[in-house]
């Protein structure tokens, strides 16, 4: 009786334990609801505008800026499209070799790391797409180029 006992907690325990594995496993799918729309960074000087196309694919436009001490301003500029997984896309801006942004959706927020620099991005110096967005706009973006 204590070997069957034994077997018994140790199938329950391991049971657990794939569960556990499985939802830890889960990819959070977002829906077009959450990422279309235009999204801004706190300091309102960094934008992307995000519309879901469907078969994990967003089209993405960027426009950014930043203002040194002096009278001078920076630009840059990047559109194309993304490949979703889950809630993270990923997105090489056209024209460009060594620059790619990842957009992580999660808690109404839009999370933006970047590889390669201002240079590298085809951006004026001192712009990054990188930082935290909100959500200004829900909707279809109006891009640039339509």
């Amino acid at each position: 009786m204590t070997f069957m006992r034994a077997t018994v907690a140790l199938l329950v325990l391991l049971a657990g334990q794939v569960e556990a594995k499985e939802a830890a496993g889960k990819v959070r799918i977002v829906t077009a609801v959450e990422v279309n729309g235009v999204w801004e960074n706190s300091e309102g000087n960094q934008e992307f505008k995000v519309l879901a196309l469907g078969q994990q694919r967003l089209r993405v436009e960027f426009f950014g800026t930043w203002v040194g001490s002096s009278a001078g301003a920076n630009i840059g500029e990047a559109t194309g499209i993304a490949r979703i997984e889950g809630a993270t896309a990923v997105f090489k801006p056209k024209d460009t070799i060594s620059c790619t942004f990842t957009l992580k959706f999660q808690d109404g927020l839009m999370k933006v790391s970047q590889e390669g620099d201002s240079a590298a991005c085809g951006f004026g110096m001192n712009v990054s797409a990188e930082g935290i967005y909100r959500k200004t706009q829900a909707g279809k973006p109006k891009f640039a180029q339509e």
